[in-house]
């Protein structure tokens, strides 16, 4: 299955980005190359960049990382209820509520690394689990309709938003 597969009915146009910054990739290969790709990224960062934010009120670097983390556990949680038939509507989460509470700027880079590992090898095994059936699976999330198969790239795409922004905003 390729990002290109997803149709717009599958997803919220919220998501459509995240959905589209993948081009034609292959599911797993996303899932796989996106952990490296954001683990490197990472690895080869001063420690002390971690706390760098780009501008006032801005992210810091840390903070970006947890709330990818943060976002793929939510991600993961929506995925397997609509993979496995649930249909209750799924409501939406508050990222600028959850980043002050991470307390991500006290983690060390190498922490971050570790969680953010051990949520996409989480998230790989679970989608590794999924039949045709559980992909083409249909869902709500804030009342908008969601397949199992366009949740899976968009925590694909979401990561790769977020590496791409660290890339252009904070290391240039």
């Amino acid at each position: 299955m390729r990002a290109t597969d997803i149709g717009a009915n599958e997803y919220d146009a919220f998501y459509a980005n995240y959905i589209k910054v993948l081009d034609d990739i292959e599911l797993m290969k996303a899932m796989e190359e996106g952990a490296n790709q954001f683990s490197k990224l990472l690895e080869a960062l001063p420690e002390g960049k971690m706390l760098y934010a780009y501008a006032p009120g801005k992210w810091t670097i840390a903070e970006v990382v947890l709330h990818v983390i943060d976002a793929e556990r939510v991600f993961q949680y929506r995925l397997l209820r609509i993979a496995r038939g649930d249909q209750t509507n799924m409501p939406g989460f508050e990222e600028n509520d959850y980043v002050p509470a991470s307390k991500a700027n006290l983690r060390s880079r190498e922490s971050l690394l570790k969680e953010l590992k051990a949520v996409r090898a989480s998230s790989i095994e679970l989608v590794k689990s999924f039949d045709e059936e559980a992909f083409n699976s249909k869902g709500f999330v804030m009342n908008k309709p969601f397949t199992a198969r366009a949740i899976a790239f968009i925590i694909c795409g979401h990561m790769k938003h977020h590496v791409n922004v660290i890339e252009d905003r904070y290391l240039k």
